[in-house]
């Protein structure tokens, strides 16, 4: 009879992967599915969504629409083109939410957070160096929504790493 497999005390890749907190995967799925709902905005109502937005830049929502209309079309434009990308964007990091970093997979946790980082840094300057505070106060915010299942949850995908290594 040959001998079977060493026997160990040490969970199985699978079984370590099944321990992280579904409350981190959970909450990064239902932020992820909001900036969906938000995003869509310019593509349903892009009147509304360009009212908003000129209230968070201009201070007044009618500002934008006290524009010349090939502006106003312009930034209507814009909003749908950013708000389609953004759609795009979480919709892809949804799917990696909702399976991958479930399953502990690093590179899950990893894509997650370099996307939302390649977002955040360039996006947050940018505002600061308009002096649009507020938009740098939401994207603060935004980012914090995520920030803490990332960091939360950051240990489970090392730990699952370290034992595969």
């Amino acid at each position: 009879m040959a001998p079977g497999p060493a026997i160990s005390n040490e969970p199985a890749p699978e079984v370590t992967r099944r321990l992280i907190p579904r409350l981190w995967q959970g909450w990064l799925v239902v932020a992820l599915a909001g900036t969906i709902a938000c995003s869509v905005l310019p593509l349903l109502a892009p009147g509304t969504a360009r009212r908003l937005l000129s209230a968070l830049v201009f201070g007044q929502a009618a500002q934008a629409d006290a524009l010349p209309a090939a502006a106003v079309q312009y930034i209507t434009f814009i909003n749908c083109a950013v708000g389609a990308a953004m759609v795009g964007w979480a919709a892809a990091l949804l799917f990696i939410a909702a399976g991958p970093f479930g399953r502990g997979e690093r590179w899950a946790w990893q894509a997650v957070t370099a996307s939302l980082l390649a977002w955040f840094v360039p996006g947050t300057l940018l505002w600061l160096w308009l002096g649009v505070m507020l938009n740098v106060a939401i994207n603060v915010a935004f980012i914090a929504v995520f920030a803490v299942p990332l960091l939360a949850a950051r240990r489970h995908f090392h730990a699952v790493d370290a034992y595969l290594s």
